[in-house]
């Protein structure tokens, strides 16, 4: 497995510096069939090579539903045009199967080799938030490569509570079993702990009111709501709703809400995490609000083949047009 090339792929990375068009090597392309547990044992950059392929080909099965259902959103809300939605699109796949491919490394990664995977922008302003003793929100959409953030934070010592739902009941047994074994590595190597939404906003906000109060860190991703309490926003050119609960965990706390965001470049490894300024809630919620979501759109804008609620089209977030 040690000599697989991947010439045509790489070969158009070092050439134009952005990910090749065109199909990959029969190496790679062959390689591309086999489970991430196996394209694992590959040299990292044969590996990802190998899952953007199978990315690709992930890409090209969907393509007509996607092009019905999901591209519009891609198109009015993350400000696409035409003539780079295709593209935009498949780089998400793409991006998708490296994440994967990243789940099957995680019990590899360590301290030591963090860099090799990840290069994390604006740890400084996080560690100054700690500083002051009520912890630290970090927030942001559903976005790729977000697991990975949360295993370098573990392995930093910062104890990331991540915020979210459990793994769907009705998930087909493959997707179950790779999500359930990348939570478990979560959680027994790398010191994050998961607070499961149930249906009741107030536990899960009690839970993660105690972590800050640790002066831990508590992870919440805004961009779908599973919240009785909402607010209405002007958001990427539409009306979006955009759940109170983190900022009032926030407030009632003293911590800090500081947004994130992450992109895969050309080379696909490392990925590039990037950690906002620190934003504190006023009283007046609904102008708090405005602020939280303000960098989110421009991120979203920025690398929009890095979000994946679009291809979510009926997802509780946007309400009406503007």
């Amino acid at each position: 497995m040690a000599n697989v090339t991947t010439t045509s792929v790489e070969t158009e990375h070092a050439r134009t510096g952005a990910p090749s068009r065109a199909p990959a090597s029969a190496a790679v392309g062959a390689f591309a069939g086999l489970p991430m547990r196996v394209l694992a044992r590959l040299p990292r950059p044969a590996a990802f090579a190998c899952a953007a392929a199978l990315g690709r080909r992930r890409f090209r099965r969907s393509h007509g539903a996607l092009a019905r259902h999901a591209y519009p959103l891609l198109r009015d809300a993350a400000g696409v045009d035409a003539s780079r939605i295709h593209r935009v699109a498949e780089l998400a796949f793409e991006h998708a199967a490296c994440d994967e491919l990243e789940y099957a490394l995680f019990p590899r990664i360590t301290r030591d080799n963090l860099s090799r995977y990840l290069e994390l922008r604006g740890i400084d302003r996080l560690e100054r938030a700690l500083e002051r003793g009520h912890g630290a929100i970090l927030y942001s959409g559903h976005v790729r490569g977000h697991y990975m953030l949360f295993a370098a934070l573990g392995l930093l010592g910062l104890h990331p509570n991540i915020v979210g739902m459990p793994v769907a009941s009705d998930s087909p047994p493959s997707r179950r079993r790779v999500y359930e074994r990348r939570d478990a590595v979560l959680r027994e190597r790398m010191g994050c702990r998961f607070l499961y939404m149930a249906g009741d906003d107030f536990a899960v906000a009690a839970r993660a009111a105690n972590a800050l109060r640790r002066n831990e860190v508590a992870t919440f991703e805004i961009d779908h709501t599973h919240s009785g309490k909402n607010v209405d926003l002007p958001f990427l050119g539409m009306t979006a709703q955009f759940p109170v609960g983190p900022l009032l965990v926030a407030r009632s706390t003293g911590a800090p809400l500081l947004h994130f965001w992450l992109h895969r470049p050309a080379r696909r490894t490392p990925q590039v995490a990037e950690i906002g300024e620190p934003i504190h809630i006023s009283e007046d919620i609904e102008a708090s609000l405005a602020a939280v979501v303000a960098p989110l759109g421009e991120s979203i804008r920025r690398h929009p083949e890095s979000w994946a609620t679009w291809l979510f089209p009926d997802v509780r977030l946007f309400t009406e047009r503007i």
